[in-house]
């Protein structure tokens, strides 16, 4: 891979030479270019994504981040310029191109929002109207944050942030967003970039990015890309998000600001704190050097009150069959003190107007300390009397006790260079990523037998028991059985570098570009996890002997009885590893079954034209994926009595992708578009269904196993959108999407024919699988700014998204044909904010509703595990003070939503946790 690396970058420089040359001897022979900086009359700002043409000819262009716009190759002659921005006024100019040299010409415009005494126009408006210029102007279907829209919701990570958007789907962990998915497809399924570059994937098992890692103050915009065009990666069937961080050349003046916030939440004893510390500037002489750096850090205390059920099929001691009885019930809570740390640094040279460099660092960090302490009745280990009376089970008491460590960096280099009227680009990156648990899980469980409970409420979201009769929580009565340790240890790196060359391409009185380019993408990945199973040799060790003396109520009424010392059994598992006190038996299909690495080498090469023919921009193109794989894992056998074989297994394969790309867009009115689109896409299987793994167990004759020949899903992709954008700042838009997806991967069931291992169940990996997916997207975003008075400070958020899948089949692991739906595929998904922004307030007043959506698929509907539906209410105030403080206010669950997942049916619980609701004060002051 290395070799392979450092060959492409050999011959990528080579070429980016030879273009070099090529468009140097190219430029000297090329007309005049008529050019400068857009910006604002009031703040002076720049304004990217404004539109720039000479009326009547096929010169346009479109204003770059830092404002800058350039029309090359025009011929000498007199020309009418014109300028259109959402919320500015057009702009119309004459401009006179003689035979030689550049015509500079600067342009300010001016706002239709003229409302000086307003601050909150000054920032938050103009901050939306920017994004939303970016996102009409594309050539295909995004949809752009905004920082000032960033900062407007209470959202703390960056998949809190991103469920405001339209078609996103967020899976939560202790009640924060933590995976996304685009469109109804899983998580898996949606690329994350960040300023372009993929960023390496900290799990173990399968390809989603944990967005919890990134905190949302370190970003200046996200680009959520819906249709993808030839220069980008391919493996993103969802879509594409690009987190975006800051330029010192996307602003004019200087920037200093900090930010420090304190709170809490409900249920939880502990405190949140956050800080963060932004700057950027222009320096030299000739201001051509900009240095950018971003410091945040933030702490969370959450908790989690939850209760936990398992169902299966049994008997009663008469022999009646009970087909769903309870057979497991936990209850629990989960202290977790999340604290994240985050930089990130731009610096960027500026040779001149036509050539700059550039490196870039984002760093984010990580550590979740958790302290979780469970009561776990094993209602299988007695005997049913009825469905609601057991006696002789088993009560577990046992503690989960972990510190996990997250990092994921991205490091990148590059350059843009403008030679004559041709563009060329490069950039060479690594992203690293890990997950850790350095100090090691310890779960140790300490169990009580032969007690007599009773089950109340079976039916509801929280079944509970009757323990009138006994004392279930008496530590004395509580041995020590087992203790569980595990290290985790995975990381993954990214290595890329892309280069990209452009030219003009007018073709009569129509005018484009002609784009090539070619990027190489080397993944490395490994799971190194350790795992051991520990038994106490000594006297009888009791959980009395760790009791703190505090004891717990769940806000779901549940009483766990006494607290148990974390530290306290930590230090005295450490002190005590000898013969005699605690022994070691080594859980060998976790140490030597589950290690992998695996290899990845993507080259990908494209080319497409982007072409206006008067209203109608046509984008034409075609991208090649060769893909070289080498996975690497271990067949393992095993039996009761031990190993009985183990054995490295190595595949290499390479396949090869092609994927074309056609999109149209309609300019039916100044600020209306109509699009259409036809993209093919793909999605890599997860890595731990791919790699060549598999565990066999003799005596229980079963077989859990990889599939190294899985092919990536791939996804034929249609699109239609109508989007009018406001001048008051806002837009609407509806659309249709539909996505044939053939080939995705699934887990099938089967059993074993020949061989040694004739007739034993199998877990396996399979290609085959296929769905039609179809999506409706509706988003209204407006300022009412012609209202009068007060109410000239309202506003609307909405979007909604609905998904259905037409046809779907598992292919051969099951013969079900009523599912209707793909695993985390949320049917609807919604959001609508009221908005305040007028004198010195910002506010938002935000419901996010979510659909339930398929966790895990079983042999069987009544088994199927399902998360419910939920509906989150937030709430965001800003008052801005005139010296550049702001003090906020920020409520995140105000109504104590739960989150609830059932089996089947919504009577028969699986899990239910409360979450409680998290309140912040904070300042912000920008000088």
């Amino acid at each position: 891979m290395k070799f392979l690396f450092a060959s492409f970058l050999k011959n990528a420089c080579a070429g980016a030479l030879l273009a070099m040359v090529f468009a140097a001897t190219a430029s000297a022979q090329t007309a005049p270019s008529v050019q400068g900086v857009i910006s604002d009359s009031q703040s002076n700002a720049f304004l990217p994504g404004a539109e720039v043409e000479l009326e009547g000819t096929p010169y346009r262009a479109i204003s770059a981040s830092d404002g800058r716009y350039r029309l090359d190759g025009v011929p000498a002659g007199d020309y009418t310029l014109l300028v259109s921005y959402i919320g500015f006024k057009g702009f119309e100019t004459v401009v006179s191109v003689s035979g030689s040299g550049t015509v500079i010409l600067p342009i300010v415009l001016s706002r239709v929002y003229q409302v000086v005494e307003e601050m909150v126009v000054q920032g938050f408006r103009f901050g939306q109207s920017k994004a939303l210029n970016d996102q009409k102007e594309a050539v295909n279907i995004k949809h752009i944050l905004s920082e000032e829209q960033i900062k407007a919701f209470p959202d703390l990570n960056t998949a809190e942030v991103l469920q405001r958007v339209t078609g996103v789907s967020v899976q939560r962990s202790l009640g924060e967003g933590r995976f996304v998915g685009l469109r109804g497809t899983p998580s898996v399924m949606t690329n994350v970039t960040v300023n372009g570059q993929q960023v390496a994937y900290s799990n173990g098992e399968n390809r989603a990015v944990e967005l919890d890692v990134i905190s949302a103050a370190q970003l200046t915009g996200i680009e959520v890309t819906k249709v993808l065009t030839p220069e980008m990666d391919a493996d993103s069937v969802g879509g594409t998000i690009n987190l975006k961080t800051r330029s010192a050349f996307d602003r004019r003046d200087r920037l200093f600001s900090t930010t420090v916030g304190f709170g809490g939440n409900s249920i939880s004893e502990g405190t949140h704190s956050r800080a963060s510390l932004d700057y950027s500037n222009v320096l030299g002489v000739n201001e051509n050097f900009g240095v950018s750096i971003g410091l945040n850090f933030a702490s969370t205390a959450a908790e989690r009150h939850s209760n936990e059920q398992k169902w299966g099929s049994e008997d009663t001691a008469d022999g009646a069959e009970i087909p769903y009885a309870l057979t497991n019930s936990e209850v629990l809570f989960s202290e977790n003190q999340r604290d994240r740390y985050g930089l990130n640094t731009r610096f960027e040279f500026r040779l001149n107007d036509d050539h700059q460099i550039f490196f870039s660092a984002v760093y984010n960090y990580r550590e979740d300390d958790q302290d979780r302490q469970i009561t776990r009745i094993r209602w299988d280990k007695g005997d049913y009397i009825s469905r609601t009376q057991v006696e002789g089970l088993r009560l577990v008491k046992s503690l989960h006790d972990r510190l996990e460590e997250q990092k994921i960096t991205t490091y990148s280099i590059g350059g843009k260079h403008q030679f004559g009227v041709s563009r060329l680009d490069f950039s060479v990156s690594r992203s690293s990523a890990y997950t850790k648990k350095p100090e090691g899980q310890l779960k140790p469980e300490f169990q009580a037998r032969g007690l007599d409970l009773n089950i109340l409420d079976i039916d509801s979201n929280s079944p509970s028991w009757d323990s009138s009769r006994q004392d279930i929580h008496n530590g004395d009565i509580f041995e020590f059985d087992a203790l569980d340790v595990k290290y985790e240890n995975t990381t993954s790196e990214i290595d890329s570098a892309t280069v990209n060359f452009a030219i003009p391409l007018v073709v009569g009185s129509d005018a484009g570009h002609f784009k090539v380019g070619a990027k190489i993408r080397a993944l490395q990945k490994e799971r190194a996890d350790q795992r051991s199973r520990w038994k106490w040799r000594g006297d009888d060790l009791l959980l009395s002997q760790f009791e703190s003396g505090g004891t717990r109520t769940l806000e779901s009424g549940y009483n766990l009885g006494n607290e148990y010392d974390r530290d306290s059994f930590r230090s005295f598992f450490l002190s005590n590893q000898r013969p005699g006190a605690f022994t070691e038996e080594v859980r060998s299909d976790v140490n030597l079954g589950e290690p992998y690495n695996a290899e990845e080498d993507v080259t990908g090469v494209y080319a497409m034209t982007v072409q206006n023919y008067g209203k109608l921009l046509v984008l034409a193109g075609v991208r090649a994926e060769f893909n070289k794989q080498d996975y690497t894992g271990a067949n393992l056998v095993v039996s009761d009595d031990g190993i009985i074989s183990l054995a490295q297994e190595n595949v290499s394969r390479d396949f090869d992708q092609v994927f074309p790309n056609l999109q149209f867009r309609y300019r039916a009115m100044p600020n209306t578009n109509v699009r259409l689109a036809y993209t093919r896409s793909m999605a890599r299987p997860s890595f731990w269904d791919a790699i060549p793994y598999s565990y066999t167990h003799l005596d229980d004759e079963e077989i859990t196993r990889g599939n190294p020949h899985l092919d990536p899903a791939i996804s034929d992709n249609f699109d239609f959108l109508v989007e009018h954008f406001f001048d008051q700042i806002g837009v609407i838009s509806a659309g249709i999407f539909i996505k044939k997806i053939e080939d995705f991967a699934f887990r099938t069931q089967l059993s074993q024919t020949g061989g040694p291992y004739d007739g034993f169940d199998v877990e396996d990996s399979a290609n085959g699988g296929s769905a039609d997916l179809t999506g409706i997207e509706v988003t209204w975003q407006q300022q009412f700014t012609d209202l009068p008075g007060w109410m000239s400070g309202l506003g609307i958020y909405a979007n909604y998204t609905y998904t259905n899948v037409t046809s779907i089949d598992f292919g051969p692991s099951t013969d079900r044909d009523d599912i209707d739906v793909l695993p985390e595929q949320m049917q609807n998904v919604g959001n609508i904010a009221i908005i305040y922004e007028k004198g010195n307030i910002v506010s938002r007043l935000a419901v996010n509703k979510s659909g339930k959506w398929l966790s895990e698929l079983a042999g069987e509907a009544d088994f199927d595990e399902w998360t419910d539906g939920s509906t989150t209410v937030d709430f965001a105030f800003t008052y801005f003070f005139d010296n550049g403080l702001e003090l906020f206010f920020q409520g995140n669950n105000l109504t104590e939503e739960i989150e609830y997942q059932y089996l089947g049916s919504t009577s028969r619980a699986r899990q239910h946790h409360i979450f409680g609701r998290t309140l912040n004060l904070g300042a912000r002051w920008a000088f």
